[in-house]
Parts: C-alpha cells; structure tokens; sequence
C-alpha cells in the first residue's frame, strides 16, 4: 500500500487542484499527477476527474477518500496515545519540571505554571 500515494491523492481531492496539492505537498504537479495515476491503476478505477480547470473525485475516489481520511484520523489518534503513554512511562518531557518543596519556597511561577 502506498500511503504517500493515499495521502497525495486525499490532498488533490480536497484542494481540487494539482497545482495547489502539489505546492501544499512539496512536488511538482507532474510528479502528483503520476502519482495518482499509478494509484488509479493499483485501483483498477478512475479516482479523479479532470478537466482543463478543476479536478473532482468519482464515485470510487469519493468511498477511497472518506477511507483516507478515516485513516489518518485514526493514524494521529494513535500516534498521540502513544505519546502520552511514553511521557507517562519516562516522565515529562525534556525541560519540564514540576515544583517540588524547596521550589514552593522561593515564590513566583514557574514554566508550568507552579511557584519557583
């Protein structure tokens, strides 16, 4: 499965444009647009429509697009998990302290927020 491919394609879907995706993307639009083409055939099916001035997706590009999309939300759901459960295994990031005992005395506040 290519997911650069997925994702570029989910690009040019929502911008309608491969000049706009491709820019947003950091490629050349003749380079987006041979991506999406090897995409279209490992598909079997036209995903885009193409005209001179505007770009929309088929019937088959708008089911592998709500797919996409469901994907990458769920890809930046578990990538945040786990963050969060590699900060509750090693401790606060790097640079993040919380006030101990000796901190509360000296006053004011810190970074996070707690006296210094």
């Amino acid at each position: 499965m290519d997911w650069q491919a997925l994702h570029s394609f989910r690009i040019v879907a929502r911008e309608r444009s491969f000049t706009r995706a491709a820019a947003l993307l950091f490629v050349s639009p003749s380079t987006l647009s041979h991506r999406i083409r090897r995409l279209e055939k490992d598909w079997g099916v036209p995903l885009l429509t193409r005209t001179t001035r505007r770009v929309s997706t088929t019937r088959g590009g708008e089911a592998l697009l709500a797919a996409v999309e469901k994907i990458e939300i769920a890809l930046v759901e578990a990538r945040q998990k786990v963050a969060d459960m590699t900060h509750a295994t090693t401790g606060p990031p790097f640079g993040f302290r919380t006030p101990g005992p000796a901190d509360s005395r000296r006053g004011g506040t810190g970074p996070d927020g707690g006296h210094t």
